[in-house]
């Protein structure tokens, strides 16, 4: 009998067990990965979800400022309601039709300081010119700030002046078309 069991067939021995648990290990270290992958890969979508978001805010906005701008194009590309008047640096003069003859009126020049007189006394001799800050104090020897003030002075007690931007973007001044020192100004 011994010899019949020498030539039937023996079942192969098992192996496996070692490499099952190697195998198991694997498996669940590939299953911890794909795990931790899932969630990653969650929080991107998370992430690309919100900056869609955000880009679809922004391109709302973007289309409301588009509007806005447009609306603005339009308003700057309309004339204006009075055409600007512009004044050659070099001369300093006015060009423009629009300076209107005073009216019929007489300042009393005692309301005016002594300064300030000094400051009209500079324009009657420049009639023809429209003058700026830096101009009147060159002429007076004074700061072109202490000019500003006297001037705005001299605008609030009396409407002599035209003013203009001139090329330099600097305010510029001359008399109204029609006062004269004698004619418009009660001396005494």
């Amino acid at each position: 009998m011994s010899w019949f069991n020498f030539f039937k067939k023996k079942p192969a021995k098992r192996k496996t067990h070692n490499h099952s648990k190697g195998l198991r290990v694997l498996f669940n270290a590939i299953r911890t990965d794909t795990g931790l992958l899932q969630q990653q890969v969650q929080s991107l979508q998370e992430t690309v979800n919100q900056h869609n978001t955000a880009i679809a805010e922004h391109t709302s906005e973007l289309a409301n400022h588009k509007v806005r701008f447009e609306k603005l194009e339009q308003l700057v590309a309309q004339p204006a309601i009075s055409p600007s008047i512009e004044i050659p640096r070099q001369t300093g003069r006015i060009q423009s039709p629009l300076s209107e003859p005073i009216q019929q009126q007489k300042y009393d020049m005692s309301k005016f300081s002594p300064q300030e007189k000094r400051i009209l006394q500079v324009f009657f001799e420049h009639q023809d010119m429209a003058l700026s800050y830096n101009d009147l104090s060159q002429a007076l020897g004074k700061s072109a700030l202490t000019v500003k003030n006297q001037l705005h002075e001299i605008r609030l007690k009396a409407d002599l002046f035209t003013k203009a931007i001139g090329v330099d973007n600097r305010n510029r001044f001359k008399l109204k078309d029609g006062i004269t020192l004698q004619k418009y100004l009660n001396l005494g």
